[in-house]
């Protein structure tokens, strides 16, 4: 997929707006069901986001898969009932070996969640 990370502003080490009111993401080729832009909405598991999706009328259009291989998350895509596709974005798991970085959430005016060593 033809795809290049795009941010309105700073960003720290892993892609992250450092700054409130900066928004990051990224701009990809339109291809299939990806017609126009799309948002995505972070959930803290794609496959149960998935089984509510479809118990509400919506029809999944890609299952969860990982970003290349998975060290930058998850994604997934649906149309939701009034026929919108949206998508999904899971967070990375914990890196192997290293229980020590995690993902905890910001608050919604900093931008997402960030990367951090607990200490």
């Amino acid at each position: 997929m033809d795809y290049a990370i795009a941010s309105t502003g700073p960003v720290d080490e892993n892609g992250i707006p450092k700054e409130p009111g900066f928004i990051g993401g990224g701009i990809g080729k339109r291809a299939g069901f990806l017609e126009h832009p799309v948002l995505n909405i972070i959930v803290d598991e794609i496959t149960d986001a998935e089984k509510r999706i479809e118990k509400n009328g919506g029809r999944i259009l890609q299952r969860k898969q990982p970003i290349g291989d998975g060290s930058m998350g998850f994604t997934g895509y649906f149309k939701d009932s009034e026929g919108n596709t949206v998508g999904l974005y899971q967070w990375p798991k914990p890196e192997r070996g290293n229980p020590s970085v995690t993902y905890e959430p910001r608050s919604v005016s900093s931008g997402g969640r960030s990367r951090r060593n607990r200490e």
